[in-house]
């Protein structure tokens, strides 16, 4: 027999069927919130290299990929509030849920929307990608909007 490792799994695979590819999806642990915000961080840190440089079409493009990046995260992060607060047991998960809420509301969706009107005011400067997707900054500077409101009922 054969033994292959991917990951922490290890695989045998008989002789006849070694010389077939294996693909293994793994899912993985979902990340935590400090991990979350890190990541926004260093987006939001990036959009504002760009703003920056005030570069041309690859600065628009890649203002773009950024904002996507985000709102993939953002969407992360209000999954990662739903499914931890379904799971309070006591107080002190409660505070910890209400503190990520404040934290929210106060200064990362503030933040996120400051941005996001920034590159919406240069995308009515635009004659490239940014006026193009100016439709979609839109929605995505509503559902910051929706993130820094978002309540649970704990």
């Amino acid at each position: 027999m054969n033994g292959n490792r991917i990951g922490y799994f290890k695989f045998k695979f008989k002789k006849e069927y070694s010389k077939y590819p294996v693909v293994v999806i793994l899912r993985s642990r979902p990340r935590d919130f400090q991990t979350i915000m890190t990541e926004r961080q260093k987006i939001y840190e990036k959009i504002e290299e760009v703003l920056e440089t005030r570069g041309g079409e690859e600065a628009e493009r890649r203002l773009i990929a950024l904002l996507e990046r985000g709102s993939r995260v953002r969407r992360e992060m209000v999954l990662f509030i739903r499914d931890y607060s379904s799971q309070v047991n006591n107080e002190e998960e409660k505070e910890y849920i209400k503190t990520i809420l404040d934290f929210l509301r106060l200064v990362d969706s503030e933040r996120e929307m400051e941005l996001i009107e920034r590159i919406i005011d240069l995308s009515l400067k635009s004659k490239g990608v940014l006026r193009e997707r100016r439709e979609w900054l839109l929605q995505q500077l509503e559902e910051s909007r929706k993130l820094g409101s978002l309540s649970i009922a704990i």
